[in-house]
């Protein structure tokens, strides 16, 4: 009876939490005007005896999590307290927009509880998916609690057998099945134990990093409107390619994908596409029309609404994602500013360049020109002449004033000492943003061109053009058209 007592005792005790394996870990949390605003941890290995002296306070300090805390206060968790070891990113509310719903399985595994539906992204426009992590670790935690609940039931079994067995094969048989049932549980718990102590992250299952990739939306106007605008119908996007494409060789450029790249980008082959950069929503970068809108107050129409900051200098790029839009609309019969709010920059056709605010209110290369019928309208200041809305509405205009401007943005990429593709998407930089913005990156340029949304957004449609010169903006990647005139001082 002792025997059996003894195996009984043994099979339990395997069943029960190995507090041997016990994570121990530091948590520390950063304080800004004596608020908690983000949790981080380090996890420590228990063999060792150095987690008190890692764990300090008040030190700068880089924790797994890959946050740089500056105040921070810190102290030893255990166990449950180590589940913040996957510090969560800054979130910032979108529309709720995303159409997912929550995680329902047909068999359910028991402690299995998935998180919510992902509906913010983090400041670099990343969404974090943890169902996947989530259900790897539920059916890992079940296939422990079985495998040990069958190997106590093999241990009480075979520690019976061998009580009531006279001896013989039978009871060698039962040892034998004692021996593999632990090897099991060892197998089974050690591989846990193994990674960890190689490298915990090993088994630190973390959410899945998604881009998610928002829709801008840009006004279009009208073949109506266009026509008694333009004089012309707004053209078909496979004739506007190859307009644009020979408005570059004209130039220089023998890279047909290069403005067949512009163009389906800024305005996905709309001739009469309209860009307000003042509802630019992405979070990459602050844009001066989105923040100096979200911090007037008012829109175009005199509807008003809390500003999202108190001043330019609390503003964060985060904060471009707010809801708020403004109410102005293109309106082909109300010249100058045909309906448009001037306070901020807006893109103009296929090449969305870009006209600038007032002159009063720092624009720098808007003005007023006269159009064919005696009416005065709103422009752009390219080479001494002032091209107006209607005159760069035009796909001849509009093509041949953006393969100028791309074939500047080259020699200024040139000009820092960029060639091939790194050349071109310093180009594509620029165009954006300008090239003294390209010029103000310094020691991160090389960084900043492979992973600007901006840049990889166009590159995109680059890829997808070498690969298939038939490519346009009806078969790109990004099939609804999407303005991208990222800063004012761009065009």
């Amino acid at each position: 009876m002792k025997k059996l007592f003894t195996i009984i005792f043994l099979g339990g005790f395997l069943f029960l939490p190995m507090t041997a394996f016990a994570k121990s870990c530091c948590v520390c949390k950063m304080y800004s005007a004596g608020e908690s605003v983000s949790t981080a941890s380090r996890a420590f290995n228990t063999i060792t005896d150095d987690t008190d002296a890692k764990c300090t306070t008040g030190k700068k300090d880089e924790l797994n999590a890959g946050v740089t805390l500056s105040y921070y206060t810190c102290s030893i968790a255990e166990n449950a307290g180590c589940e913040v070891e996957e510090a969560t990113p800054e979130m910032t509310t979108i529309a709720e927009e995303l159409g997912l719903k929550d995680v329902v399985l047909g068999i359910n595994i028991p402690s299995l509880h998935f998180s919510a539906p992902p509906t913010k992204v983090d400041s670099e426009g990343n969404l974090y998916i943890s169902w996947a992590a989530e259900y790897i670790k539920a059916i890992y935690n079940f296939a422990l609690v079985a495998i040990s609940i069958l190997a106590v039931v093999v241990l009480i079994i075979s520690g019976a057998q061998i009580i009531t067995s006279a001896g013989g094969p039978a009871k060698g048989a039962a040892y034998k099945r004692i021996t593999q049932a632990i090897i099991g549980l060892f197998i089974a718990w050690g591989s846990y134990v193994v990674l960890y102590t190689i490298n915990p992250d090993l088994i630190a299952l973390k959410s899945l990093k998604i881009a998610y990739v928002q829709k801008i939306e840009i006004e279009v106007v009208s073949d109506a409107d266009y026509k008694t605008l333009t004089g012309k119908s707004p053209g078909a996007p496979a004739e506007l390619l190859k307009m644009a494409v020979e408005a570059g060789k004209k130039i220089g450029l023998t890279d047909d994908c290069m403005m067949k790249t512009i163009v389906s980008k800024e305005s996905g082959g709309n001739a009469g596409a309209i860009g307000h950069d003042e509802n630019f929503n992405r979070t990459t970068h602050i844009v001066w029309a989105r923040r100096n809108f979200l911090l007037s107050g008012t829109t175009y129409k005199g509807s008003s609404f809390t500003p999202v900051a108190t001043d330019k200098s609390n503003y964060k790029a985060t904060m471009n994602a707010s809801g708020i839009k403004n109410d102005d609309s293109f309106n082909v019969n109300n010249p100058p500013d045909y309906g448009l709010d001037w306070r901020f920059s807006h893109g103009i056709g296929l090449g969305q360049m870009t006209i600038n605010p007032n002159k009063s209110m720092g624009g720098y290369n808007s003005c007023e020109t006269t159009r064919a019928d005696g009416k005065t309208e709103r422009g752009i200041s390219k080479g001494g002449e002032c091209i107006g809305i209607s005159k760069l509405m035009e796909p001849e205009t509009a093509v041949e004033q953006s393969a100028k401007l791309f074939k500047s943005n080259l020699e200024c990429a040139a000009g820092l000492g960029l060639s091939g593709e790194e050349q071109f998407r310093g180009a594509l930089f620029a165009y954006a943003a300008g090239c003294g913005a390209l010029k103000k990156l310094g020691g991160s340029l090389h960084s900043t061109l492979q992973t600007h949304k901006t840049v990889t957004r166009a590159m995109t449609y680059y890829t997808a053009c070498k690969a298939d010169s038939s490519i346009g903006p009806d078969s790109a990647p990004e099939q609804s058209p999407v303005a991208t005139s990222d800063d004012e001082e761009s065009n």
